[in-house]
């Protein structure tokens, strides 16, 4: 690897700013620092600084000083993957990790980050801060939020690889055009989101446990799923597609999704009938039969327990929202 510790802070390209998504910092921390050291590694505009020594974990459990922490005007993405350290927010109070985790910082939202007094006492650590019009609708869309701001991280060998193709990219490409580094930002944050899985644990003062490796039934069984659940599937017939005892394969895709088979394949038929709800003027009946449910009153039941509303309510709210159409 190039480069262990490295970091960079770009310029922010008015292109990029009306493009809705730009970097302004990315880098990594891998190499151990003595007791004494000065932390965080290198030098950095104050705006990023912030106390980072290691404390013992009777200290790092108790609230910390405003001082010592710091509140961001962007958003960034920290990738810890040999630390146990203590992460505390306005948003989250106090929570105790193990890694590899992955902490989501926001702006203006007041935070602090160190690592315990122990074997691994520094923070290793990737990260990459980012803004935009397009990183405040990705927001919006509730992947990661500050009340859910620290996550394990599934597939840390495949995210400390992105982390440093894209630091040492940047290395590589100081010019690099804005727009196509904030395509490779882009895909590292994507990444990263698919990467935190797991809710983080709600008492602070918990530990957060590595999340189990990938399931390769449950990545299968969503593929049948999404692919023949408009058949009027049942789940009995999805286990004999899968060729896997139902109880078995329950446990497995619960353990992995957090819900049932048939809740998945619910949302998949849902998703289906809105997509059919907003781009035609099909009738429910017919959408019923199209997306896979048997009748048009078991749509209405689990569309309503989904979305909140019926079929026909979210059509109507839609037209609303539209407006009535403009003459020639």
């Amino acid at each position: 690897m190039k480069g262990r510790n490295r970091y960079h802070y770009l310029p922010v390209d008015d292109s990029a700013v009306d493009w809705g998504f730009y970097v302004t910092t990315a880098g990594r921390t891998l190499d151990p620092a003595g007791a004494d050291a000065d932390l965080p590694y290198g030098e950095h505009p104050s705006m990023y600084l912030f106390d980072q020594h290691s404390e013992s974990r009777e200290s790092a459990l108790q609230a910390s000083a405003r001082e010592s922490g710091r509140v961001l005007p962007e958003f960034a993405i920290v990738f810890t993957n040999r630390t146990h350290g203590v992460f505390e927010s306005d948003e989250t109070g106090i929570v105790e990790f193990k890694s590899p985790t992955l902490i989501f910082l926001f702006p203006g939202v007041w935070h602090r980050y160190r690592s315990i007094l122990g074997p691994q006492q520094w923070l290793d650590q990737r990260w990459i801060c980012y803004n935009g019009t397009g990183a405040y609708r990705l927001l919006r869309q509730g992947f990661v939020t500050p009340k859910t701001a620290i996550r394990p991280a599934a597939r840390p060998r495949q995210l400390a690889s992105a982390f440093d193709q894209f630091i040492d990219h940047i290395t590589a490409n100081p010019l690099e055009n804005p727009i196509l580094l904030s395509m490779h930002a882009m895909k590292l944050v994507a990444l990263s989101i698919e990467s935190a899985r797991h809710p983080a644990p709600e008492k602070p003062g918990d530990t957060i446990a590595p999340p189990p490796a990938n399931d390769d039934l449950v990545t299968r069984t969503m593929n049948l799923i999404w692919t023949v659940s408009h058949r009027g599937m049942s789940v009995d017939q999805l286990c004999e597609l899968a060729d896997v005892n139902r109880r078995t394969l329950e446990r497995r895709f619960r353990a992995a999704r957090g819900h049932t088979l048939l809740d998945e394949i619910h949302l998949c038929r849902c998703s289906r009938a809105r997509h059919f709800l907003e781009r035609t003027d099909l009738p429910v009946k017919n959408i019923c039969w199209l997306v896979g449910f048997t009748n048009v009153e078991q749509m209405r039941l689990v569309f309503h327990r989904i979305t909140g509303v019926t079929p026909g309510e979210y059509r109507t709210k839609l037209q609303r929202a539209k407006g009535p159409p403009t003459g020639s």
